[in-house]
């Protein structure tokens, strides 16, 4: 295949799991693959998808400032909690977010100068797959984890929600 070292040795393990056991299932995850690597894999009978997972660059780690949200704006928005006045600077505000993970170690949770969470705010964290209620802080400030799907909750989806 024209890799070597671990490379080699991953494809090398991945095929061997096809001639080992008629229904073998194989989750698996690799930083990095070859064209060629990933082209014969996908080529083995079993294999049901092999698909490139884009990684994106962190824009900000606080929103309000990446979108360079101001006074100007607060008092031309309407359905801001900080309209018409001159004081809040957007402070006070919920931010929902749907999302099917979340690394709450990331530096974009920091909740370094955050304010208290809103008092009318009513939510609360849940224990998930690899996270702890204790994840949470006053950025993150719910977390919901679903492991029934339905109609109203894909399988293993999680919402998050923050606040300036």
């Amino acid at each position: 295949m024209g890799a070597k070292g671990s490379s080699d040795d991953h494809l090398q393990l991945m095929s061997s799991f096809t001639t080992r056991r008629e229904n073998a299932v194989v989750h698996s995850y690799k930083h990095s693959l070859s064209e060629a690597e990933a082209q014969s894999i996908a080529q083995h009978p079993g294999v049901v998808s092999v698909f490139p997972d884009p990684i994106f660059q962190l824009h900000t780690t606080r929103s309000w400032d990446f979108m360079r949200y101001h006074y100007d704006l607060l008092h031309d928005f309407p359905y801001s909690s900080g309209s018409n006045s001159t004081s809040s600077n957007g402070a006070d505000t919920i931010i929902g977010i749907f999302d099917t993970g979340i690394w709450p170690e990331s530096k974009s949770f920091n909740d370094k100068g955050i304010g208290p969470v809103p008092s009318r705010w009513k939510g609360t964290c849940t224990r998930g797959y690899d996270f702890k209620t204790s994840s949470c802080n006053r950025k993150l400030i719910v977390a919901r984890f679903y492991d029934e799907p339905g109609e109203d909750n894909p399988p293993f989806v999680g919402t998050q929600t923050m606040q300036k």
